[in-house]
This record gives C-alpha cells, sequence and structure tokens, in this order.
C-alpha cells in the first residue's frame, strides 16, 4: 500500500475545509460581534466567487450591522457545510479556496485582528489521522484485513 492510498483514506476523514468551517463556527460570535459587512466586503466575496449576487442580496438585507454580520457567517456555514457531497447542484458555486478568498478579503477591508483571531483557532485533526500520519507502510498493513 502507498503512502498516497494511506493519505488519501486519512483525508476522507480530516480535510482542510472541515477544519475551516469549525474555525467559523467556534468563532461565529466574535465574527458577527467585530464585522461590518459593507458594500466593499460583500463586492470582494462577489469577486472572488465565495458569494453569488443572491446571497449577497440575501446578506445585505439585514436590518442592522449585526444581523447582516450574521447572515453573511451563516450564508459561508450552510454553503459549505451542504457543499460535501460533490455531485449536488449547490456544489458547483462553491469555490475550493473560499476560506483563503474570505480571509483576504477580511485582510483587505482592515480587519487584521478578527484574521489573527481566526488563524490562532487550533483546530486538531483526529488522532486516528495523526498516527496513519507517523506510520510506515508495513505498520499500517495490519490495519487493513482486507488485503
Amino acid at each position: 500500500m502507498s503512502k498516497e492510498v494511506i493519505n488519501n483514506s486519512t483525508n476522507n476523514y480530516y480535510d482542510q475545509n472541515k477544519a475551516n468551517l469549525i474555525r467559523l463556527k467556534v468563532n461565529k460570535v466574535n465574527l458577527i460581534q467585530k464585522l461590518e459587512p459593507d458594500d466593499e466586503l460583500i463586492t470582494r466575496l462577489i469577486n472572488s466567487k465565495v458569494l453569488t449576487y443572491e446571497e449577497a442580496a440575501n446578506i445585505m438585507g439585514g436590518r442592522g450591522r449585526e444581523e447582516k454580520s450574521k447572515n453573511l457567517i451563516n450564508t459561508l456555514i450552510g454553503k459549505h457545510e451542504s457543499s460535501s457531497p460533490p455531485n449536488t447542484s449547490r456544489s458547483k458555486t462553491v469555490k475550493k479556496d473560499w476560506y483563503y478568498q474570505f480571509r483576504k478579503a477580511l485582510m483587505d477591508r482592515g480587519y487584521s485582528e478578527v484574521v489573527t483571531f481566526l488563524d490562532n483557532t487550533i483546530i486538531n485533526k483526529p488522532k486516528f489521522v495523526e498516527k496513519f500520519s507517523s506510520m510506515s507502510v508495513a505498520e499500517v498493513k495490519g490495519y487493513f484485513p482486507f488485503e
């Protein structure tokens, strides 16, 4: 069994997209309190294809700053949670580097404190992923009885 097969099998259980979703969920209250989703931030997210025009209209339809922030974070979480199955129509509108683009838009708009807070949120890999990652191919073979 090659390391690629091992890495592919462990990546099914842990991927960066899930870690970034958890990062948003853990920091949701802080994000809602700190962000001011204005036209420029939303336009940047549309231009980088993180948001659609329809999603942007929904976000900006909020009554105040807090509601707009909540709409933004909920949209990002909902959109990327539901994009996991590869053959859904919704997954076509999801950009792989959405979190990087979101983070970049925040930095460009002066939210460096928020980005630092997000960056400092540690999302650990499950222990079994770390164990497989550190094992040799010969050691891993014993974990897969179908070989």
